[in-house]
């Protein structure tokens, strides 16, 4: 199978969600520190407000000194990426499979 077009297309598309999520999940562990897990509360609070966000990209609170509640949508990704560390491990697949991608791609030139 010649190196064509599509495979360019691929992994172009491959290497920019590579970079892409390593940069969110970077981004998303130095937010990550600004969310509060008290046992008086059932969700996890942002520790300032206004409210930071993890979703669509991961900005800081505001310096004000309150607690204030997260999204629906911070709560799913904090939960369910972040606690379970799928982030980093899915940042590290894609960032081998690009690798392998490329490797292919150099063989077959």
């Amino acid at each position: 199978m010649p190196f064509d077009r599509n495979w360019a297309l691929f992994a172009s598309v491959l290497i920019a969600a590579s970079a892409l999520l390593t940069i969110y999940g970077w981004r998303m562990y130095n937010v990550v520190p600004y969310i509060y897990e008290g046992v008086e509360f059932d969700n996890p609070m942002w520790r300032s407000t206004p409210p930071g966000c993890l979703f669509p990209w991961p900005t800081e609170p505001g310096p004000l000194e309150a607690l204030s509640t997260m999204s629906e949508s911070d709560l799913i990704i904090y939960r369910y990426l972040v606690k379970s560390s799928i982030l980093p491990v899915l940042s590290v697949a894609l960032c081998i499979a690009s690798f392998l991608f490329l490797v292919k791609a150099a063989k077959l030139l």
